[in-house]
């Protein structure tokens, strides 16, 4: 259903590209495609590979149309250089939100429970983090307690200390769209 639903939106696209210019052509991506992007992508998108790679290609081809590149340029330079995230970066950024939510305690309890606090020996040792569950099935591994505790415990010590959402959400974009330039 999202795949037909970005078809549709990436043709829209298509047929305006030639009478608009580049900045209204990234309004149309932010207000038409990119919603259909970031809803409940934490629970759709922490999945294989093949089930998201038809939104991973739409949204490849959207990106080329809004900054004219031709349909075998390489996207990586125009996210980096418009600082727009790839599919899987917003997928990771949304579950790391989720995590951070978790870390604050204002998830409802019953979210609030599938995160569990570790409590270390020493008390100036990763404080931060997450007992990480042994899973055996993939679907459980690919869940968003699984995957968003792993990503947390993989981030450094004064990311993590960041107070409002809003200052740690700016910094991991930051070091998401840093990976683009490898």
């Amino acid at each position: 259903m999202v795949k037909s639903k970005l078809s549709k939106i990436a043709s829209v696209i298509y047929k305006v590209s030639h009478c608009i210019d580049h900045t209204s052509m990234r309004i149309l991506y932010c207000s038409l495609l990119l919603p259909h992007l970031m809803y409940c992508c934490e629970i759709r998108g922490n999945t294989y590979v093949t089930n998201i790679q038809c939104i991973i290609l739409i949204k490849k081809i959207v990106i080329r149309l809004i900054h004219g590149a031709n349909r075998w340029d390489h996207t990586n330079n125009l996210f980096y250089e418009y600082r727009i995230l790839k599919f899987n970066d917003i997928v990771e950024l949304k579950t790391i939100l989720f995590t951070f939510d978790a870390y604050h305690n204002v998830l409802p309890y019953n979210l609030q429970k599938l995160f569990i606090k570790s409590i270390p020996l020493y008390s100036a040792r990763r404080t931060h983090q997450f007992i990480r569950e042994n899973v055996r099935i993939n679907m459980r591994a690919m869940s968003i307690p699984v995957v968003g505790v792993k990503l947390w415990n993989s981030l450094n010590e004064s990311l993590v200390n960041k107070i409002s959402k809003y200052t740690f959400k700016r910094h991991y974009i930051n070091i998401i769209i840093g990976k683009y330039t490898m």
